[in-house]
């Protein structure tokens, strides 16, 4: 029950598998999820050190001094997602109009982790942007002039930004 002050106490973390360290040093045992190492005590009998893992996991740490256990624990590493933006999407449908034009987006590949919020669509070079319903994936574009050629490109939003703009299509608006 006294402070061990400048003791040197070993500390052991074991896992069902994946990298373990102890003080940012990567375990040296030939077993995955395993991973032991000698720390000391303050003068005041505190011990301190951080335990790391690689995957989603519990990690069982126990300190022991001259082969007691004097405090074991386990710790709950969870993963945290890396968000990044969609990848492009594409036009799956270009249909001209009186004016207009109808879009319909097919969605990109990647979400990019996160769910998209809204399409937008651009025709002209991407220079301003503008958004469709949220949750939809198809507008119809109105009161543009009549028998003109647009180019159009769109982008998927989501919660880490703008996708990189899809391959144009270009359609004439009908008179």
């Amino acid at each position: 029950g006294n402070p061990l002050a400048n003791g040197d106490v070993n500390v052991t973390a074991t896992a069902p598998s994946g990298p373990l360290s102890i003080d940012s040093v990567e375990g040296s045992s030939s077993s995955p999820g395993e991973d032991s190492g000698t720390i000391t005590s303050s003068a005041s009998g505190l011990v301190s050190f951080t335990v790391g893992s690689s995957v989603a996991q519990n990690v069982l740490v126990t300190i022991t001094y001259n082969g007691q256990t004097i405090y074991s624990t386990t710790l709950a590493f969870k993963t945290t997602a890396v968000l990044s933006v969609p990848s492009a999407p594409s036009i799956a449908k270009l249909s001209p109009l009186k004016g207009g034009f109808t879009l319909v987006v097919k969605p990109p590949s990647s979400t990019g982790g996160s769910a998209i919020t809204f399409y937008q669509y651009s025709f002209n070079g991407g220079a301003t942007w503008k958004a469709f319903a949220k949750g939809s994936r198809s507008i119809n574009v109105v009161k543009l002039a009549l028998g003109h050629s647009y180019r159009v490109y769109t982008r998927a939003l989501n919660a880490a930004g703008a996708s990189p703009a899809s391959l144009s299509r270009v359609i004439v608006t009908r008179s």
